[in-house]
């Protein structure tokens, strides 16, 4: 580990901001599963990954309270997306950025693996690319590939040795003991 960082919820701050962007735009309260549904069915990280027709939902107005359906688009949520999108790729553009250049040039030869949920987004490894300009891929699994790799240094103490970081020395100086190749 060269460095690391940490966005509060970004999967939870897409669903927050569909369902902000319903409220505001259709003037409607939708609940969590609703807006992750929507995420999930309709929700890209870019033009044209998501093609989907219409959802229709029902929310409660916020003028009266009644039930009220709505037709929502892809390009509704995609836009609802945007401002998470970009914090994620300018945050990774950072570490990028605050990284030596060592480690960077390690990072344009081996890439960036995307995990979590958030790799399942449409499109998710090509925003990423493009605003990188580096090699983006996710795995086949990527809900369980932290918790997987984790496993693995358990089972294995000297590789979880070798992947800690060191109090004690920079980490880039050290760097070549601290990668861990499966």
């Amino acid at each position: 580990i060269v460095s690391s960082a940490s966005l509060p919820g970004a999967g939870n701050a897409m669903d927050e901001a569909v369902r902000d962007y319903v409220r505001v735009q259709h003037g409607i309260q939708i609940g969590e599963r609703t807006a992750e549904r929507l995420k999930i069915e309709l929700g890209a990280a870019s033009d044209g990954q998501s093609n989907s027709a219409p959802v229709e939902i029902v929310g409660k107005q916020l003028a009266n309270g009644a039930a009220l359906p709505v037709q929502i688009g892809s390009g509704e949520v995609r836009t609802a997306l945007e401002p998470i999108l970009a914090q994620i790729s300018a945050a990774i553009r950072r570490m990028i950025e605050d990284a030596k250049p060592e480690v960077t040039a390690d990072i344009y030869y081996s890439g960036v693996v995307l995990t979590g949920g958030g790799a399942l987004l449409k499109g998710m490894a090509e925003r990423l690319q493009t605003d990188l300009s580096l090699h983006v891929v996710t795995p086949d699994d990527p809900l369980t590939a932290v918790a997987l790799g984790a496993g693995r240094l358990l089972a294995e103490p000297e590789k979880l040795q070798r992947a800690a970081i060191r109090q004690d020395t920079p980490v880039w100086e050290d760097s070549e003991k601290l990668v861990v190749n499966w």
